[in-house]
């Protein structure tokens, strides 16, 4: 839950997601949360805040973490910190509009499109109804989103500097962050077992297994064996060359039969076949890599991003929180249901 409050936190100040920008108008049904009460809770600058955008917030929330008991009773303690993120969009939305800035529905439509194209239609269509949202509320999410983005990148009124000093404090103080434990780098070639029921399959891997095997026994070069099975990959092809690049030895994220089997092979050697829940690997460790600690070097562009980002948030933070101190609020927690 570690997670889910650190992001909350973070919407509390800046909201960067789709999920907070429907204060105002969007009378999605909720899952978890549905009273027919649609009440006011709060009210900013005489624009009010209604039970129904509580609602749609709190099951976003609710929705994006699984729907998790956890999620559940965690959201149901942060009444405050909901309604400071649905009074923060309308301090935002209502400092863009002071400031003339907005949206076409040509921009807004082609973020929409943009969206739309890493789905299939299908499953776009499933997305808006797992929502619970029709494709039109959903573009004017976009709409507001990109409006305040645009006032954000306003609020920036300072030339972002980052020194050397902060970027080796930064280093240091997350040296765990830029350890790499021991590993290996690794090719295998994998003759996979997609349905472990069907017998015809199985004669077939067996088949491949015990031609890859006999091809080493004979000193053919696990090179010119991955050349051949990389050249002649097909859709259908039971069989794999893959160049893995590095893998810990200790990565959660990675077969265990499979590490095992990396494992038991010194540098250069080659695996009889080996047994994960993919099927069976052929591999090869192409070099050990001892546990060592990226330099600094190599990362120092990636930590200056990351302090940039920082240093703009704060930013943000600090604009955002005097234009809510300058701002007329009346909250009602103690009406939410």
């Amino acid at each position: 839950m570690k997670q889910l409050k650190k992001i909350m936190a973070v919407t509390v100040f800046i909201t960067m997601s789709f999920v907070a920008v429907g204060c105002g108008g969007n009378e999605t049904q909720s899952t978890s949360l549905n009273h027919t009460d649609n009440q006011i809770i709060a009210i900013v600058n005489g624009q009010p805040i209604r039970q129904s955008d509580y609602e749609t917030l709190y099951n976003e929330y609710y929705k994006y973490f699984g729907e998790t008991e956890e999620a559940d009773t965690y959201l149901q303690e942060q009444k405050v910190l909901l309604i400071d993120e649905l009074i923060n969009t309308a301090v935002l939305m209502q400092k863009a509009e002071k400031l003339g800035i907005t949206c076409t529905d040509e921009e807004a439509t082609e973020a929409l499109e943009n969206i739309k194209s890493q789905y299939d239609e299908e499953a776009f269509k499933e997305m808006l109804e797992y929502s619970n949202i029709t494709e039109k509320q959903y573009l004017d999410k976009i709409k507001k989103q990109l409006i305040i983005l645009e006032l954000q990148e306003g609020m920036i009124v300072d030339e972002i500097e980052v020194t050397d000093q902060e970027v080796e404090a930064y280093y240091n103080e997350n040296q765990e962050e830029y350890t790499v434990g021991a590993g290996a780098d690794i090719s295998h070639i994998l003759v996979q077992v997609k349905d472990e029921s069907d017998e015809q399959e199985k004669a077939q891997v067996a088949a491949q297994v015990k031609e890859i095997e006999s091809q080493l026994a004979q000193g053919i070069s696990f090179e010119e064996i991955f050349k051949t099975y990389s050249d002649e990959v097909t859709d259908s092809s039971l069989s794999i060359a893959e160049e893995l690049g590095f893998i810990e030895f200790d990565s959660p994220y990675i077969d265990k039969d499979f590490l095992a089997g990396v494992k038991a092979l010194k540098e250069g050697e080659v695996s009889n076949a080996v047994k994960s829940s993919f099927g069976y690997h052929f591999i090869k460790v192409e070099k050990m890599i001892q546990e060592h600690v990226i330099p600094l070097a190599d990362i120092r562009s990636e930590i200056i991003n990351i302090l940039e980002e920082e240093k703009q948030y704060e930013m943000y933070r600090q604009q955002l929180e005097k234009w809510v101190t300058e701002s007329e609020i009346e909250r009602y927690e103690d009406r939410i249901q």
